[in-house]
């Protein structure tokens, strides 16, 4: 035929030999074309295979004690996955997966894109911190007798609290509570961890001895 009479007539009603689509799933289109030499026409079909929606995932939500470390972790579906790319807010940056360690509770949003997919996808994730350790002695025997008892109990509160562990000073041992008989002046020290926080609480208190009577 002649090239300058070419005449394009797409199925979708267009008239051009160029046009633009979106479709938002697999679609043909077929474009004939005439010219004014030429008694016959000639055809052809061109198919547009459309990539799936992006469609991001994350970990689950976290709870860490204070000073702890929590990993997130982002996947991805659709679109273009040579292409995928996961932005994070709060200053981490770019990659699927990241560490990190708030000192509060603190939510995270990702962000995925592939330079293909014109709507990207957001989840987020949830870190929860606990409260920091914390220990208090508590007792109304500061002062006693040569020789006598001091009664001394605790209050503790923050990180996991399943899994507290008290450690008394000067042999005392272990445990929430403490019978600490005494023949001289002493400082009674204890100590809170749970096998969590990566910083321990104490507290401390002097309990005065009389002297011996003689």
């Amino acid at each position: 035929g002649y090239f300058k009479d070419y005449f394009y007539k797409w199925d979708n009603g267009e008239y051009n030999d160029s046009i633009i689509v979106s479709p938002t799933a697999y679609q043909e289109y077929k474009v004939f074309l005439k010219d004014i030499c030429t008694n016959s026409s000639d055809s052809a079909l061109v198919k547009v295979n459309v990539r799936d929606p992006l469609e991001l995932s994350t970990s689950s939500d976290t709870i860490i004690c204070k000073g702890g470390t929590a990993q997130l972790r982002a996947s991805a579906l659709g679109g273009n996955a040579n292409s995928y790319t996961y932005t994070w807010d709060n200053g981490l940056g770019i990659g699927a997966n990241k560490s990190v360690s708030p000192q509060s509770t603190t939510l995270y949003r990702v962000i995925i894109s592939d330079a293909c997919t014109p709507i990207s996808d957001t989840a987020f994730v949830k870190v929860y911190v606990k409260d920091a350790l914390s220990v208090k002695i508590k007792t109304n025997d500061t002062i006693i007798c040569y020789n006598k008892s001091s009664q001394l109990t605790t209050n503790a509160s923050g990180g996991d609290t399943v899994n507290y562990t008290y450690t008394w000073n000067n042999g005392f041992g272990f445990g929430s509570t403490l019978n600490a008989v005494l023949n001289t002046t002493t400082l009674i020290k204890v100590t809170l961890t749970d096998a969590c926080s990566s910083v321990p609480a104490s507290d401390s208190i002097l309990v005065t001895v009389r002297p011996q009577l003689i």
